[in-house]
């Protein structure tokens, strides 16, 4: 996980073409493959094309990857309960997903009065891939 400027296994996936670059801002690349160096284990590679890319390329491999393709959230048809157990200890189905925000600033507006909780307010804003926020308050929260 990272971006090609500071993890050298990613430059070198994606200097031998092994992985796609993500080029727009905040863009991110996830593929899960097998390995070139241990034809018995698999890679899972999260690339950002900048720090946001890799924070949101994450919270992607967790909701579609983890939540759609490994347990089948809300489906009903969960393949077995194997991942529950022990996550990632059989294969894992091949995957790759490329992509970026259409929008730049993705913002939501609260009063601050009906936050009890920020802490979850934010981990909540990065599971949206939400990145900024303007809370309204009729005087200073002290």
């Amino acid at each position: 996980m990272g971006s090609v400027e500071d993890n050298c296994i990613i430059k070198e996936f994606i200097d031998n073409g092994q992985i796609t670059l993500p080029t727009a801002p905040q863009g991110y690349s996830i593929q899960i493959k097998d390995s070139p160096y241990n034809n018995d284990c698999q890679v899972m590679v999260i690339c950002g094309a900048d720090e946001h890319g890799v924070l949101y390329g994450a919270v992607d491999f967790v909701n579609k990857y983890c939540g759609y393709i490994i347990f089948k959230v809300g489906r009903g048809d969960m393949e077995s309960d194997e991942y529950f157990k022990t996550a990632f200890n059989k294969k894992a189905p091949e995957w790759k997903f490329v992509s970026s925000p259409s929008v730049e600033e993705r913002a939501i507006w609260t009063w601050g009065h009906c936050i009890y909780d920020y802490k979850a307010f934010f981990n909540n804003m990065v599971m949206l891939k939400l990145n900024e926020v303007v809370i309204w308050n009729d005087y200073a929260p002290i």
